[in-house]
């Protein structure tokens, strides 16, 4: 099945969102970053041998996210604010 385009701009979709669906999504996605940030720690635990490696880990691993949520943020600011 082929996938239709969408013809209407961003914008307009998010404004016909309803606002339950924007909070059920949003708590939907606070769960996820408590799970994946306890998923990730145990990973680092279990694969560093030293504290100062571990260290090392989640400071790469903190300037990854930074990154990351910068990324988001001007997504957000470009094309939903």
């Amino acid at each position: 099945m082929l996938r239709q385009e969408r013809s209407t701009p961003v914008d307009e979709r998010v404004e016909r969102c309803s606002c339950d669906r924007l909070v059920r999504t949003e708590l939907f996605s606070e769960g996820l970053d408590e799970i994946h940030s306890e998923v990730a720690a145990r990973i680092i635990a279990r694969n560093t041998r030293s504290e100062p490696q571990r260290r090392e880990v989640l400071g790469a691993a903190r300037k990854a996210a930074d990154a990351y949520w910068g990324f988001l943020d001007g997504v957000q600011d470009a094309y939903m604010a």
